[in-house]
């Protein structure tokens, strides 16, 4: 699934209360934007709660640890 197509999957579940997106790590934009989401001020003044992990090795980690550190979970692989 492309971002555009996961984008519009994502309008689909805006009135879900609660979403746990689980990816692989893809590149640090992909990581930054599931951050973005994971931060989306109007969902949560709406009350949706969001959770978001990524499964990464520890190199794929280092690459971008703000993600992390704000956040979106780490699964070590």
């Amino acid at each position: 699934m492309n971002s555009i197509q996961f984008l519009d999957y994502l309008r689909k579940l805006k009135n879900e209360p609660f979403l746990d997106i689980k990816i692989k790590w893809v590149d640090v934009p992909t990581a930054r934007r599931l951050k973005a989401f994971l931060e989306d001020g109007e969902a949560l003044s709406k009350g949706q709660k969001r959770s978001a992990s990524i499964r990464a090795t520890e190199e794929q980690y280092g690459e971008e640890l703000n993600v992390f550190a704000s956040g979106v979970k780490w699964e070590k692989i």
